[in-house]
């Protein structure tokens, strides 16, 4: 199967791209957020407390906040490691 791998820290992912993951993932921008990441946990940031442009922003700053890793198929992306989820995309490609 072929892949592109992307580091998001040096190559951060742009609002578009943010706004598109959370919409195919049937989430808000937030919900790419990992509150449990040390990053996340230093900025004292309530998650429930962003709207989408405030996470943006925040995700803009610090790239290291977003669950990792992301998976992008054809309308569909997955934040995080699910295995379950990444079998059903990937029995689909």
């Amino acid at each position: 199967m072929d892949y592109t791998e992307r580091d998001l820290i040096s190559n951060p992912l742009n609002a578009e791209e943010l706004k598109k993951m959370a919409q195919d993932g049937g989430t808000a921008v937030r919900g790419l957020i990992n509150p449990k990441s040390a990053v996340f946990k230093k900025m004292n940031v309530k998650i429930d407390d962003l709207d989408d442009n405030g996470a943006i922003e925040l995700v803009g700053a610090n790239p290291r906040i977003l669950l990792r890793p992301l998976l992008k198929a054809p309308g569909v992306y997955i934040a995080g490691f699910s295995e379950s989820s990444y079998q059903t995309v990937l029995n689909k490609l």
